[in-house]
């Protein structure tokens, strides 16, 4: 609960890299070996030079073995120095063990065969007894790691986080299935490492574990990770991380595992976590091909979607029905064998569909499978129940009491399907589906309200089973909701065997108030945004005369709903209608009649306070994109948007003048990192 005066606190980047080497063996010189078809896999053991504590005459040398685990010739080049201390550190390299062969010079392009490797030899000189960082870069012609970064560590004074590796990939994982990979923590610093916390950001598909505790759920398994006895983890000292992939779908994933502690230099650590990325991966929907009841003697089709969901190309060799598949199932086979589809990438998921057709000729049930073979090495062999029935069953007819509604932001519509039929049984199912609304509105059709006083809250689930459902009009602009109805023999319209007709309910939120403001956000990192648990981002309208934020009475906000800012007589106060506290809003704030801004010498102002960024539960969600529309005499008047990235960030977004000849906004848009630093 919100208190007044406390604080509770995932083609181009290819593109990118032939366009690198090509421009490198412009400057090297031709190799006729160097766009073989073949990929090169870069591995690197160790994935870092570690250095332990050092003073100024010590001489400390480290080796990385840069190995070629694929097919073709791994090529090396632009080796940057420039990124470390070249008085503290010295780089030399030679092919495998040789060392008779070390040198410090680079050549233009170092070529590594398949199953062979280099060594990085750096030597260490330590000026004094501080500590040293860089790394050192290179590019290489490895499609999945074109530029490639060794750091360079060597313990600094306090508490100092180190892990291993430094990112987490893991392979093919198919769904339902789950996957471990270890990550090493240690401290490397001359004091006790404490953790505060681990949390994982991205999909909720990851988690980690430590000591056989998921840490994300049970933090006080951080307090002794290492299990010696004594709060947080020694100098020297380490204990073994598990991070968990178990996907309940297929498709690539990504993450990040965020480790805070006390090392000042680094008291937020960030390890990258990405699945099914690499190779070949398939992914086929929907699981089970259902035509419900199909009509005697019609042709119905449904598709089946095939998707590429790994980096690497998916080859689909075959396509067919099962032996046992009913004849009333065919292919449609508008394709050729072997389907080819690209690998995918975070914006774009390939995808191929193929066409099942049900022609029932009784009314009887019928059943068959589609196999579908592929080069996915975790599944290459799917197969897809088909299941149908056939119905002399005529449709059922959706209809609506009222198809279109103008209404005021916050009005509650009651949908009602009473009117729809089916010719010969009865009506089992009506469905609303919202199919357009405005952007970051969340409302949805329920049975009825919690409390019908404030709707924002909710109510249960729409009953299927009865043929009217309430509807919370919780932004300002347009909505479409459809009906569905299914009848008692399962036989649903609209759908391919019933096509028509659509029924629909259109609804237009047109505000009345002469000032209406509106407010809502998006974080990325909150996966359900609708549950109880979320960011907290606050509304505020200030009077003209209002001389701070957050100030009883002249700044309308949660704490001060219904201000009283007068004169006496007919102008109207403000309200915050909907306070949100637990992600993604709206929140609203109405004025009619307001004062004469020349008058008063100053605009009314409009601001927005990141007032919560923690989770209760998961951590910091971090970042919050917050969107700001203004209505005046019931038109959009601007629209403002900014992300707020902390807990007590504040955006000053925009100003209103209204005068008796002209209203109007104003933008301002200044931003504070906190509102206690707002002059």
């Amino acid at each position: 609960m919100k208190t007044t005066g406390s604080r509770l606190w995932r083609l181009g980047p290819a593109l990118g890299l032939l366009v690198l080497f090509a421009s490198a063996l412009a400057v090297t010189g031709c190799d006729d070996n160097f766009t073989t078809g073949a990929a090169a896999k870069l591995e690197l053991s160790p994935d870092r030079f570690l250095f332990p504590r050092a003073q100024s005459g010590d001489v400390l040398v480290r080796e990385v073995e840069v190995a070629n685990g694929g097919a073709g010739t791994l090529k090396l080049i632009e080796f940057n120095r420039s990124s470390f201390d070249l008085d503290q550190f010295a780089l030399e390299w030679f092919p495998g063990d040789d060392e008779s062969q070390k040198s410090s010079v680079f050549p233009g392009v170092i070529d590594i065969e398949p199953d062979a490797h280099i060594t990085l030899r750096l030597t260490y000189n330590p000026a004094d007894s501080s500590g040293a960082r860089g790394d050192v870069s290179f590019r290489s012609n490895d499609p999945n790691n074109g530029n490639v970064s060794i750091p360079i560590s060597s313990p600094r004074g306090g508490a100092e986080i180190f892990v291993s590796p430094d990112s987490v990939s893991f392979g093919r994982v198919p769904a339902e299935a789950s996957a471990d990979e270890t990550l090493t923590i240690s401290n490397i610093g001359s004091e006790d490492l404490v953790f505060e916390a681990m949390v994982i950001g991205g999909s909720s598909d990851f988690s980690v574990w430590v000591n056989g505790v998921d840490v994300v759920a049970d933090p006080s398994a951080l307090v002794d990770p290492d299990g010696d006895g004594n709060p947080g983890l020694a100098p020297e000292g380490s204990f073994a991380a598990i991070v968990r992939y178990a996907p309940p779908t297929e498709g690539p994933d990504s993450g990040e595992l965020i480790i805070r502690s006390n090392d000042a230099n680094r008291a937020e650590l960030v390890v990258p976590i990405t699945a099914n990325g690499a190779a070949p991966c398939i992914s086929v929907s929907p699981p089970t091909l259902e035509f419900s009841a199909a009509l005697v003697g019609r042709e119905t089709v449904k598709p089946v979607t095939i998707t590429s969901c790994g980096q690497e190309g998916l080859i689909v060799g075959n396509i067919r029905l099962s032996d046992d598949t009913a004849p009333a199932y065919t292919l449609v086979e508008d394709f050729e064998l072997p389907l080819n589809l690209p690998g995918a990438t975070p914006e774009n998921q390939p995808t191929e569909l193929i066409g099942i057709n049900f022609r029932p000729e009784a009314e009887d049930a019928y059943g068959g499978r589609v196999i579908i073979e592929s080069n996915d090495a975790a599944t290459p062999s799917i197969e897809v129940p088909i299941v149908g029935r056939g119905t002399i069953n005529e449709c059922p007819v959706p209809g609506v009491a009222e198809d279109s509604y103008t209404v005021l932001p916050l009005d509650i519509v009651t949908l009602d399907a009473s009117s729809s039929t089916d010719p010969d049984g009865s009506i089992a199912e009506y469905e609303w589906v919202v199919v357009e609304r405005p952007a970051g509105s969340i409302a949805q059709p329920v049975e009825s309200f919690f409390n019908p006083n404030q709707p924002a809250d909710g109510g249960p689930r729409d009953n299927l089973s009865t043929p009217r459902a309430q509807f919370f009009v919780d932004l300002a602009g347009q909505y479409v909701v459809e009906l569905r109805v299914t009848d008692n023999l399962d036989l649903a319209a609209p759908s391919e065997a019933c096509p028509e007709p659509i029924a629909r309910v259109e609804i237009m939120a047109e505000p009345n108030e002469d000032i209406h403001v509106q407010l809502v956000w998006n974080t990325p990192r909150d996966n359900n945004q609708g549950d109880d648990d979320g960011t907290d981002v606050d509304l505020h309208l200030l009077h003209p005369l209002g001389q701070r934020w957050s100030q009883a009475p002249l700044d309308c906000y949660f704490a001060n709903k219904n201000p009283d800012w007068g004169p006496p007589g007919a102008v109207a106060n403000p309200s915050l209608d909907i306070d949100d506290v637990n992600g993604g809003g709206p929140e609203n704030i109405n004025l009619d009649e307001p004062e004469n801004t020349a008058a008063l010498g100053a605009p009314y102002r409009i601001g927005v306070h990141y007032y919560r960024s923690e989770s209760f539960l998961a951590g910091d969600y971090g970042t919050s994109t917050a969107t700001l529309r203004i209505y005046l005499g019931g038109q959009l008047a601007d629209e403002f948007e900014r992300d707020l990235v902390a807990t007590d960030n504040f955006w000053d977004v925009a100003g209103i003048e209204w005068t008796p000849g002209d209203r109007r906004v104003v933008a301002i848009n200044r931003f504070w990192d906190d509102i206690n630093d707002i002059p």
